[in-house]
């Protein structure tokens, strides 16, 4: 996607404005930017003669485009809430695939591999589909149905060290704090990944080691993810000379995310 001459497409977009509207409809919800700017999307659509509006709101849009960056969390939170598989969430790239095809890429597909494909790799649209795709008038997908395969990490130590220098959630990547933290939605992905990785030892110590883990998708697994985080929140709170509050804050917010969900972590139908 990002070799494709995005912006020797745009000037033609807008000579297909019966197309255009066909697809969409006359009312637009969009939010963020990529690989067109927001503002240029937008100019795009009311060109094409729709009217747009805000992926917040009182009533929930029926069709959204969202651009790459520049998103809202809390505004994208709603919007799936509201969606209950009615409404139709498009890329900027899926509105000019439909544009090529000449027909909604969802009625093309409607079991929706081509999506997934659009999906992966595009942050708000996992961030939307994160617990299964949504395809308008078909039951919510689950997870299951779009597995990946089995993610492995070998553990390993230090010479002359009992434990890992960086911890499990270390090496799967998590990270919090003002200088180098992650967003919120990135630390619940790596905190899935390591409730599902299948860690494997490579010494009789590190053997030992991930025994505390527990199997991958366990309820020990599950626990051993909540205690790190409250050993980590209890010794940061006692390093007064160093300002952690976000840190902490942070532990304290992947904590409670984990603790409410639970019952649908260990049967695998999460929300993240």
């Amino acid at each position: 996607m990002s070799d494709f001459p995005w912006e020797v497409v745009y000037p033609f977009l807008s000579h297909n404005k019966t197309i255009c509207r066909g697809i969409l409809g006359p009312v637009v919800a969009t939010q963020g930017s990529g690989p067109y700017t927001e503002e240029a999307f937008d100019l795009f659509l009311t060109n094409c003669g729709i009217r747009l509006l805000n992926v917040s709101g009182d009533y929930p849009p029926e069709v959204v485009v969202l651009g790459r960056e520049d998103w809202n969390e809390d505004d994208i939170e709603e919007l799936w809430r509201n969606s209950s598989g009615q409404i139709r969430v498009y890329s900027q790239e899926m509105v000019v695939a439909s544009m090529a095809i000449g027909t909604d890429i969802f009625d093309f597909d409607q079991e929706g591999e081509t999506i997934c494909d659009f999906v992966a790799g595009h942050p708000a649209l996992e961030y939307f589909h994160a617990s299964g795709l949504v395809v308008p008038g078909l039951p919510r997908a689950t997870l299951e149905a779009y597995e990946e395969p089995v993610e492995t990490l070998p553990v390993e130590f230090e010479a002359d060290s009992e434990l890992p220098t960086v911890g499990i959630l270390g090496d799967m990547g998590y990270r919090v704090g003002k200088v180098r933290g992650l967003f919120r939605q990135q630390r619940r992905e790596i905190l899935w990944r390591t409730f599902r990785v299948q860690l494997t030892a490579t010494s009789p110590w590190t053997e030992e080691y991930i025994s505390e883990w527990g199997q991958r998708c366990s309820p020990v697994r599950f626990d051993k993810m909540c205690n790190v985080l409250r050993r980590l929140t209890k010794t940061a709170e006692r390093k007064t000379a160093v300002d952690m509050s976000v840190a902490i804050a942070e532990w304290k917010e992947d904590l409670q995310f984990l603790l409410e969900n639970k019952a649908d972590w260990l049967t695998h139908t999460h929300r993240q």
